[in-house]
């Protein structure tokens, strides 16, 4: 409001809407753009077009090995991680065969050996496959609007060379096809030597036959 004051010109005053005033949260998408969210395939596109990312939960556990010592005591010596798994829950609306697309793209993620890439403001989550996903319709939604929520796991990949002996080595890469790859050897095979019948005649030829008796 403009006091009515001596001295002070009648101006117009004009109320701002409160959805233009500028606040901290509107400077920060101004500058920084809004928060990214979403699910990317290997080449950076976005696999599923969702309304809204409604929110994702994030789970990462390890196992501490131990054992026994004397007098019930005992110690650790290892830890070993545990994939890292979430879900991601993911709203949609418009027409019905935007869901039905929206539905079979998630279907044919979910069916996929192919990894991808989740992405939130804070952190992005690499080497994801999608194993399962469900979806409700609720009536305080909306009878147009699905909630899909994403099951994921964390992929750690790793490839076999193999050397001419036959012994493996395990280096940080992707296998595609993990059938396709030759069987592993993990030891030494003994060979099964077998006396040629000329060696054994010959050998033969060479004891009295008295000595062994009748062949």
């Amino acid at each position: 409001m403009i006091p009515k004051l001596p001295g002070v010109p009648a101006l117009i005053a004009y109320a701002v809407p409160m959805s233009t005033r500028l606040t901290l949260t509107n400077l920060i998408s101004l500058f920084m753009g809004p928060p990214a969210w979403g699910i990317y395939d290997s080449g950076g596109r976005k696999v599923l077009d969702a309304d809204s990312v409604i929110d994702m939960s994030f789970s990462g556990s390890s196992d501490v090995s131990d054992y026994p010592l004397e007098k019930g005591s005992f110690a650790s010596y290892n830890k070993v991680q545990h994939p890292d798994s979430f879900t991601v829950r993911l709203s949609m609306g418009r027409s019905k065969s935007d869901r039905e697309a929206f539905l079979s793209a998630i279907d044919a993620i979910k069916k996929s050996l192919k990894l991808y890439s989740v992405v939130t403001p804070e952190k992005t989550y690499r080497s994801v496959n999608i194993h399962g996903y469900d979806y409700r319709r609720e009536q305080t939604a909306g009878a147009n609007m699905i909630t899909v929520e994403l099951s994921c796991r964390e992929i750690r990949e790793k490839t076999v060379q193999y050397s001419k002996t036959g012994l493996a080595s395990v280096t940080s890469s992707v296998v595609k096809n993990p059938a396709s790859a030759p069987a592993l050897i993990v030891g030494k095979v003994q060979a099964k030597v077998t006396a040629a019948t000329s060696q054994f005649n010959s050998i033969k030829s060479k004891i009295p036959v008295g000595a062994t008796g009748k062949w």
